[in-house]
């Protein structure tokens, strides 16, 4: 736990340097306008991916792949992740502020992570249930290595968080109140906050590699379901007036897996 808190206030302390535009992939020019238009496209300053509504949600699972750096030399996070609740919550309209709704504090959420300054990347698995701060899962996460996370409600708000990484396995059980909501499949530039200056910004890395999720399940009303039964949403992570930095791909035919980003795209 002490190397994760240092990570994170070594980002802190760098974050005057980030860039807020990630360059996550090659991708071809788009119109923005006609994108935001489509009827299941959801504007965000922070994610990436799918989320799905309009049912009681009790589990959320995928196969993720680590996101990895993609240069030698940058400062930043990026946390690939799966979550139960916290959908209505996630669309910031101010960058540089928390995420806010009528419920800030509804979602319980588990994935991996890098985070790098400098030169020095670091790969963990973590977990958090809002409002408490991530925490790390003491496991030996490698760049692209293939994660399989799961979150379960046992009981009536009763979760268990479940990670695997080859032979090595955490699990824990937590008691959550729950919205039963929503569930997730994200790929997200983390919030930093800067105590010392009162604020925080969002600071993704400027280049991955990586960031697959596979083998996506939710239980909706008491039913294991792929996302591609649920009328999932898609979260684009909006960047510079006239573009986005982050869509994700479609839904591959499988109805359970996708890419995460085709990185940064500009309007045409």
């Amino acid at each position: 736990m002490a190397r994760f808190t240092t990570c994170w206030q070594a980002l802190a302390a760098s974050a005057a340097l980030l860039t807020l535009t990630p360059n996550w992939a090659t991708a071809a020019p788009i119109s923005v306008d006609a994108l935001l238009r489509q009827p299941n496209v959801v504007s965000s300053v922070n994610w990436s991916g799918y989320s799905a509504a309009n049912a009681y949600y009790s589990g959320v699972s995928s196969l993720l792949q680590v996101p990895k750096s993609a240069l030698t030399d940058q400062v930043g996070a990026t946390y690939a992740w799966i979550g139960v609740g916290g959908a209505s919550a996630a669309n910031t309209p101010v960058p540089g502020s928390p995420p806010t709704s009528a419920n800030p504090n509804d979602l319980i959420q588990a994935g991996v992570a890098v985070a790098q300054v400098g030169t020095t990347a670091r790969y963990y698995a973590w977990y958090e249930m809002l409002p408490d701060v991530p925490k790390q899962a003491v496991m030996d996460i490698g760049a692209g290595d293939w994660v399989q996370v799961d979150i379960h409600e046992q009981a009536y708000n009763l979760w268990q968080i479940t990670i695997v990484d080859g032979t090595q396995v955490f699990q824990q059980t937590f008691p959550y109140t729950s919205s039963h909501s929503s569930v997730e499949w994200i790929l997200e530039a983390p919030f930093v906050p800067i105590p010392s200056l009162s604020v925080g910004v969002f600071a993704p890395l400027n280049a991955i590699a990586g960031a697959n999720f596979t083998r996506m399940q939710a239980v909706a009303n008491a039913q294991t379901v792929i996302p591609s039964q649920l009328s999932p949403k898609e979260w684009v992570l909006l960047g510079p007036p006239g573009g986005v930095s982050a869509i994700p791909l479609t839904i591959n035919p499988d109805g359970a897996s996708f890419t995460a980003t085709t990185g940064v795209i500009r309007s045409a």
